[in-house]
C-alpha cells in the first residue's frame, strides 16, 4: 500500500526576496515523515511535478488522515524561510472510486492569514482493498461471502510519531486513536469547545520569546507573548463556538503551533514558527 503526492507546482506565490526573486520548494509531512522536492531558482509560478510517496505497509489510511505541506524558499546560507502552508485532508481521495483526486490549495502564512500563492497537486492511494481484489474475486465466489463495504478502521491505531527536526525547530508528530464514525449526525448543531493552554518545555532555542497558537475550523486563538524563556507558562482558556455537524466536527483537527517573536525597540519586527502540532 502506498500514499503518494504528486507536487505540480505553483502560482502566484509571495516574493520575501527584496532583490529578486525567492527559490521555492515544497515540503510534504505525512505522520512525522517528510518528503521534498528539488527548489526552481528566482520562480514565482514554480514547475515541480515531483512524486513523493510514503509506504504504508498493511496499514489503511483513515478518513482523518492529512498531509501537512510547506513551501520555503531555499537559501544557500542560512535558515530557509517559510513561504506558506497549508493541510490537505484525505478524506477525498480514500472515498473516491478511482484512489486518485487532483486539487489546487491556498497558502497561510505562519499567522493563518490566506496569501496570494496556491499549489497544484494529485493525490493516489492504492487501499488494500483494491489490492486483494484481484484475488479474492474467486473465494468471494466460491464461499459466497460479501466483499466490505467499507475501508476497515483501526480504532486502537495512533502512537507517537519519530522525532522531527528542522530550521523551525524540533518536535514530535502525533497521530492520535481514531474510533469509528458510526451514528453520528450529519445536521449542524451549536458547539463550544474549551481548550487550556498550560505551558510549553524545553523548547527550540536558549532565549527566546514564545507564544502558543491554536486554530480549530479555521478560528484561532493566541496566548500572550512570554519573554526571554524557552519553558513558558500560559494558564490560558479560550473558547470556541460552532455551528456545525458531529460528523464534520469529528473529522476536524485541533492545530497547536508555537512561534517566537523577535523585539527590538520594543516592538514585534517578526515571528518564526517553532514547533506544530495537529490533534483531533
Amino acid at each position: 500500500m502506498t500514499l503518494q503526492l504528486v507536487a505540480k507546482g505553483a502560482k502566484n506565490l509571495p516574493n520575501l526576496d527584496v532583490i529578486g526573486k525567492i527559490d521555492p520548494y515544497l515540503v510534504a509531512n505525512f505522520q512525522g515523515v517528510k518528503r521534498e522536492t528539488h527548489h526552481v531558482k528566482s520562480d514565482l509560478n514554480p514547475t515541480w511535478d515531483k512524486s513523493l510517496d510514503w509506504d504504508l505497509g498493511t496499514k489503511p489510511l483513515e478518513i482523518g488522515d492529512f498531509i501537512e505541506i510547506d513551501v520555503k524558499d531555499w537559501e544557500r546560507v542560512g535558515r530557509h524561510r517559510l513561504v506558506g502552508c497549508c493541510k490537505v485532508s484525505l478524506k477525498d481521495v480514500i472515498r473516491s472510486k478511482t484512489k486518485e483526486t487532483e486539487c489546487t490549495v491556498q497558502l497561510k502564512d505562519c499567522s493563518a492569514r490566506l496569501t496570494t500563492g496556491e499549489i497544484e497537486l494529485v493525490l493516489k492511494y492504492r487501499d488494500p482493498t483494491a489490492a486483494q481484489a484481484g484475488t479474492g474475486g474467486q473465494d468471494e465466489a466460491d464461499t459466497g461471502s460479501k466483499a466490505p463495504d467499507a475501508l476497515p478502521v483501526n480504532v486502537n491505531a495512533g502512537m507517537p510519531g519519530a522525532p522531527v527536526s528542522g530550521p523551525e525547530g524540533v518536535g514530535l508528530t502525533f497521530m492520535p486513536g481514531r474510533t469509528k464514525r458510526e451514528g453520528l449526525s450529519d445536521k449542524p448543531r451549536d458547539f463550544q469547545m474549551r481548550i487550556k493552554i498550560w505551558e510549553a518545555r524545553q523548547l527550540y532555542g536558549a532565549n527566546t520569546n514564545p507564544v502558543c497558537r491554536v486554530t480549530v475550523l479555521h478560528s484561532t486563538r493566541v496566548t500572550k507573548v512570554k519573554k526571554s524563556t524557552n519553558k513558558p507558562y500560559w494558564d490560558e482558556l479560550f473558547f470556541f463556538q460552532f455551528n456545525i455537524s458531529p460528523v464534520e466536527l469529528f473529522d476536524e483537527a485541533i492545530q497547536f503551533q508555537v512561534c517566537f517573536f523577535f523585539f527590538w525597540g520594543g516592538g514585534v519586527e517578526n515571528h518564526q514558527n517553532l514547533h506544530s502540532k495537529s490533534d483531533m
